[in-house]
């Protein structure tokens, strides 16, 4: 009796660390690199997305919506994209150049934790706008600026190293005998 608890221990810090570790991997990285999922619904959705012959119409509209869905999502994120890519830092108005710079902050700020490229986005062209402030002399107000939007890579990079940590942490631990 005493093997099975174990191995029913065992199973559950497994599959406690496998989830852990797709929960973490989805925040930091999104969905592009993300395994795909069975879809279930009344009427068996399989992995190609097609229902068996047994599917009703629900089932089939609820994939459709989930396909909308995403396709809207791909297109505010494009939107948002072009927003960014379109401000651009002409003339000498320091006003109007700290006007674009505390938009894109606010961008920056309302990104999602796993929107890395937009936030890169945001980020170079806030580090031109900060550029243009320097060449007009504005080298307190540019500094401000860059420091208010942090490198994402870097956090990024950061977030990896924190994981790999914890996770050796944890093999050490199961290692070392858990929590027996």
């Amino acid at each position: 009796m005493a093997k099975k608890t174990n191995k029913l221990i065992d199973s559950f810090k497994r599959e406690l660390g496998k989830n852990t570790g797709k929960y973490l991997s989805n925040q930091l990285f999104g969905d592009k690199h993300s395994t795909p999922h069975t879809i279930i619904h009344k009427g068996r959705i399989g992995r190609n997305g097609k229902s068996d012959s047994s599917g009703t119409e629900e089932s089939e509209s609820s994939v459709d919506d989930e396909i909308k869905y995403e396709v809207h999502q791909e297109k505010v994120y494009q939107n948002r994209m072009e927003q960014v890519s379109s401000i651009q830092f002409k003339g000498d108005n320091v006003d109007e150049i700290s006007n674009q710079l505390d938009n894109l902050i606010v961008y920056f700020n309302g990104a999602d934790v796993g929107e890395w490229d937009y936030k890169a986005a945001i980020r170079t062209k806030a580090i031109s706008g900060a550029m243009k402030l320097e060449r007009l002399g504005e080298r307190e107000l540019a500094k401000y600026y860059r420091k208010q939007l942090p490198n994402p890579k870097l956090i990024r990079y950061t977030l990896i190293a924190l994981l790999a940590i914890v996770s050796f942490g944890g093999l050490v631990f199961i290692a070392l005998g858990g929590l027996d």
